[in-house]
């Protein structure tokens, strides 16, 4: 993957606006020149992170992270796009000892030129380092072990999307007992799931039969990374592999894993496991994270009843009144929507309970016209809040 800056297009027009000097490529010079060798890098960080941090100082053209050291921390090159874009960093940390300090890091990054002119001791590191990495994967490729591993993302790997205000039948994922503390959450998977990848629109069958047909022909894994996604063996015969995420690595190769489309925590074996595609990663996963909406001051005993409560359901019905980051909340029926869960728990004095208000809904055009109303009135520049507050207060007096 490259990350390559902005280029402007020039048209025959802006050749005659520019001056003869501007129409020179800049120095590329060779790889060595351009290249950089950053160290004391957190395992846990990807290339984005790399990426967020030079590319304040330069343009960058790729990078590449190395093999975790002993201590945890690594190293990479990160490869910037011409020779100025590499001595802008080199520059740019000049007067702290080539070296990046952050809040987040136990020891700062330290940054050197692959190609490096300084003492003879730190380009032999240098060279150890590159060496000691070359031979890595040379044994990598050569006993067939190197894969690319796909790391869970919570802003690239979501769950499925519940739209609001649409009554929704759903399972429900049993049993809730892990979650008894407050607030409650629990998993619901609707019965008709669909979703877009990559502009096309998967239903559950789809889902299932793309996943039945991957794991016959997929790669079986010999390590896992935390976090990572792959694919596990159903729990029995006849039914759908289970996309997951590797928790941590137990004794005797047992891998806990989290189903994304069962939201289960499970333990398997590492011989259960195959690598995922990047398609089948990116389709979002079944199970949804559900609270409900409107519960306060909840008894000691509320989230036991409340689960008991919903898993003696055999339909349930809810609806999604608004979300809390990733959770949605919800209200919860009985599947002919006379009951509703949160009300029953009120009465029987577990909690208590405040139903959505009605909301009304106003136009973009309607809001706008009332802003410029009110800067018209005020004759002053107000901040936003203000506005905001100031709109509000207009559309009530209008109602």
């Amino acid at each position: 993957m490259q990350f390559h800056g902005e280029k402007r297009a020039t048209t025959a027009a802006d050749c005659g606006k520019l001056k003869q000097s501007d129409l020179h490529l800049p120095q590329m010079g060779t790889s060595e020149d351009r290249t950089l060798y950053v160290q004391n890098i957190p395992g846990t960080w990807d290339k984005w992170k790399l990426l967020n941090i030079f590319r304040r100082f330069g343009r960058i053209d790729n990078i590449k992270i190395l093999k975790k050291h002993e201590d945890s921390l690594t190293c990479a090159f990160v490869y910037m796009m011409t020779v100025a874009d590499a001595n802008s960093v080199i520059t740019a940390t000049a007067n702290n000892d080539g070296e990046i300090q952050l809040p987040e890091l136990s020891k700062p990054l330290k940054i050197q030129f692959v190609k490096q002119k300084g003492d003879a001791s730190s380009k032999t590191e240098l060279l150890t380092a590159i060496n000691k990495e070359a031979e890595r994967m040379k044994r990598l490729v050569i006993s067939g072990m190197i894969r690319k591993s796909i790391i869970y993302n919570d802003r690239l790997h979501r769950h499925a999307y519940l739209p609001v205000g649409k009554p929704l039948q759903i399972e429900l994922v049993k049993p809730i007992a892990k979650f008894l503390h407050w607030p409650m959450l629990f998993y619901v998977i609707t019965e008709t799931h669909e979703c877009e990848a990559e502009n096309l629109i998967i239903t559950n069958r789809d889902l299932d039969s793309n996943l039945v047909a991957h794991f016959k022909r997929a790669a079986q894994v010999t390590y896992v990374v935390e976090n990572e996604l792959l694919v596990a063996a159903p729990n029995k015969a006849g039914q759908v592999p289970l996309r997951c995420r590797v928790l941590e690595e137990l004794n005797d190769k047992k891998i806990r894993i989290y189903a994304l489309d069962l939201g289960q925590t499970l333990v398997v074996q590492m011989s259960d496991l195959k690598v995922i595609s990047d398609y089948l990663a990116s389709i979002p996963a079944r199970a949804v994270p559900c609270t409900l909406y409107g519960i306060t001051n909840p008894t000691s005993t509320f989230a036991q009843n409340a689960s008991c409560l919903l898993e003696s359901i055999d339909h349930l019905l809810i609806l999604v009144v608004s979300f809390q980051g990733a959770i949605a909340l919800v209200r919860a029926f009985s599947l002919n929507g006379s009951s509703e869960i949160a009300k029953i728990l009120a009465n029987k004095d577990l909690c208590d309970y405040k139903p959505p208000s009605k909301r009304r809904t106003y136009s973009r055009e309607t809001l706008l016209f009332l802003r410029e109303k009110q800067v018209q009135f005020f004759g002053q520049k107000l901040s936003i809040a203000d506005l905001n507050r100031e709109v509000a207060e207009a559309i009530l007096l209008g109602h």
